[in-house]
């Protein structure tokens, strides 16, 4: 099965939040880029964006990057959530990661640090060495111009998060409603139109993210490397 594309995602998030697809009036084609009659392409690509970040800390992408021989220090990649280990391509072996604390040994290893960066005890040996960390999974990207091209790009995560991505999605587009309903809401003055605090689309809101919540359960913790 082919792995499934922004527009489709899209497509997706709009029928549960209840929106229809928003077409062009002569054709009755749908727009592109794919957005809802309500719901905006930009807060619907947004949505897909933080569903992604949202499902690595239970499922992160595994990646590796490798620095090479005689470094003492390299940048990590902006998509890193963690280091899970160092391996010394020269001895085969494992790294430990490095504590900062008083009458500790600078012996061959590495530590997070400072910010954005490895760095190690030892400059790295002849053969270099390999990291191996979490990272978030990639964001919908294209090389065009034209913006309606990035409903073609399929998604970098499993299939099998399709669903969860879904309903992060779906909570995080009618977040955005709700705070534009609680705006409107404070100006209510009628009795039968509740409290202002009374917001039915932050609360289907809170549903997807509570949806989601169990969707992600029902795939296995990952387990994380020991440094």
């Amino acid at each position: 099965m082919a792995p499934i594309t922004v527009g489709e995602m899209k497509a997706r998030i709009i029928d549960l939040i209840g929106d229809t697809m928003a077409v062009d009036d002569i054709y009755a084609t749908p727009l592109s880029p794919v957005r809802g009659g309500q719901t905006s392409a930009s807060i619907l690509l947004s949505s897909i964006e933080s569903a992604l970040d949202a499902i690595a800390s239970r499922s992160w992408k595994p990646s590796v990057f490798e620095i090479g021989a005689g470094l003492t220090s390299f940048d990590l990649p902006d998509d890193l959530i963690d280091v899970e280990g160092v391996r010394d391509l020269t001895t085969g072996e494992l790294m430990p990661q490095m504590a900062l604390q008083v009458g500790g040994a600078f012996q061959n290893g590495w530590m997070l640090y400072p910010a954005k960066q490895i760095t190690f005890a030892n400059p790295v040996g002849l053969k270099g060495v390999r990291v191996y960390y979490s990272a978030v999974w990639a964001k919908p990207e294209t090389d065009s111009v034209y913006f309606d091209v990035i409903d073609e790009v399929p998604l970098d995560a499993p299939l099998v998060f399709n669903t969860a991505i879904s309903f992060y999605a779906t909570s995080y587009c009618l977040l955005e409603r709700a705070n534009e309903s609680a705006i409107l809401r404070q100006y209510n003055t009628k009795v039968d139109s509740g409290q202002p605090v009374d917001n039915p689309l932050k609360d289907m809101s809170d549903v997807m993210l509570s949806r989601f919540e169990i969707e992600m359960k029902r795939f296995p913790q990952k387990q994380k490397g020991s440094t």
